[in-house]
């Protein structure tokens, strides 16, 4: 499984915010195998969307979203979890920035 989550300055955020950057997690077992920092380096939600889709993320993590981009990331098969879904979240709890949302 891989898990994309969308931060600024050790916040989570949301997939417009333009100084977002991108952690993308390899879970395998309940264990993470492997971590990677994007800068998206673009504002496009578009863009963003395309990093999420060729990297083959299965779910993200945002602060909040709208009903229109949730049906955007939907159409690519990935599922979405905001703040409120994140206070139980094994992973999102084992970071530091758990408990710190924008």
């Amino acid at each position: 499984m891989r898990i994309a989550l969308f931060f600024e300055n050790d916040k989570l955020s949301h997939l417009n915010n333009k100084d977002s950057r991108i952690l993308i997690f390899d879970i395998e077992n309940e264990r993470v195998t492997g971590v990677a920092t994007i800068d998206p380096d673009t504002e496009s939600e578009q863009d963003r969307l395309s990093i999420l889709k060729k990297k083959q993320v299965d779910e993200v993590y945002l602060s909040t979203i709208d009903d229109d981009l949730k049906e955007k990331i939907s159409k690519l098969d990935i599922r979405v979890k905001t703040a409120p879904m994140l206070e139980s979240d094994k992973l999102f709890n084992s970071l530091y920035i758990s408990g710190c949302m924008v």
